[in-house]
């Protein structure tokens, strides 16, 4: 059985300015976020390129005033899950967007992801809650999970499930994003779960990749060229190979892998079919996203339900939620 319903795609220009005044926590915090737009029209819009650095240096001071009540030395703290701090303008550029669209509901509605929820965060996150809830829907992480975060960044969501008691398993096979989710996995220790950091892609087979860094902590790189990328080469594995060989039961994915999803569910059909984990994908960043990871979702285990929030897929099984 699938059930989909109608995807809104991850927030716009104009929804995510909004977003972010939302957050303001004053005029000054407003004054800032506003320089540091037109600085951003200037240097990526019209190209103003001496600007640049000091488009970096506001969006760094920018995101720091927005999320001031979670700053601490050297880490953010979400009611007790704490994020380690990256130094540099990519890590921060993505840290006001992970911090909504991870932290919102676990901060701002008692870690409740109900469809009403769900339909008002598209107000104030740029992708959506991972988690959802509904009448007959559980896309929610419960203590004793083992979680596979794929594409962990820095560790916000792997230190969110250990949070809610689960084994996370967090793959990220960017250099620079590894040693702050290292750092956020020792932050965390004290949490009911834990944090294991796996340095792995995941793929439809398991191989060596060239990889794209967009550098210094940032949450856009991949397995594709990128516009001025530093290339490596990465170990890739596929889901089915890596469970088997560790004797992992998975019972949750979330997976944000800059376009590969669609080849880490090819690379998960055994997976799929006999463990049946949760999903929850994100699926903004091709155009035929949804359809074809409902697709191969649907091609391994058609007793899966799908359901389409925002830019996010989430899928289960009923008798298992």
């Amino acid at each position: 059985m699938q059930i989909m319903q109608k995807q809104t795609g991850r927030a716009g220009t104009l929804e995510s300015v909004l977003i972010i005044l939302r957050l303001c926590g004053g005029p000054g915090d407003v004054v800032v976020f506003l320089w540091r737009t037109v600085l951003g029209v200037c240097v990526l819009v019209i190209k103003v390129t001496p600007l640049r650095g000091l488009y970096e240096q506001v969006t760094i001071v920018c995101a720091k005033r927005l999320l001031k009540p979670y700053l601490r030395d050297g880490y953010l703290d979400f009611n007790g899950v704490h994020l380690a701090c990256g130094d540099h303008f990519n890590y921060w550029r993505a840290c006001i967007e992970v911090a909504q669209d991870t932290f919102y509901g676990y901060v701002s509605n008692n870690d409740r992801y109900d469809r009403a929820f769900s339909d008002k965060s598209i107000k104030y996150t740029f992708e959506g809650p991972y988690c959802y809830e509904d009448d007959t829907v559980d896309i929610m992480i419960h203590p004793g999970d083992t979680v596979l975060d794929l594409g962990a960044w820095a560790g916000d969501f792997a230190a969110y499930a250990a949070k809610r008691g689960a084994t996370v398993y967090a793959f990220e096979p960017d250099a620079s994003n590894l040693k702050l989710l290292e750092r956020t996995a020792m932050l965390n220790k004290g949490l009911p779960g834990h944090i294991e950091v796996v340095p792995l892609g995941v793929g439809a087979k398991s191989e060596t990749l060239r990889f794209y860094s967009d550098g210094d902590a940032g949450s856009g790189s991949r397995f594709e060229e990128l516009t001025g990328g530093a290339p490596s080469s990465v170990s890739v594995v596929s889901l089915d190979d890596w469970t088997a060989d560790n004797n992992v039961k998975v019972d949750f994915i979330k997976a944000d892998i800059e376009g590969f999803e669609r080849y880490m569910l090819e690379g998960a059909q055994q997976l799929l079919k006999t463990q049946a984990p949760v999903l929850s994908l994100c699926t903004y960043h091709l155009p035929d996203d949804s359809e074809v990871m409902a697709d191969l979702i649907l091609k391994a285990n058609p007793g899966y339900n799908i359901v389409q929030r925002r830019a996010k897929l989430f899928a289960y099984l009923p008798q298992k939620t």
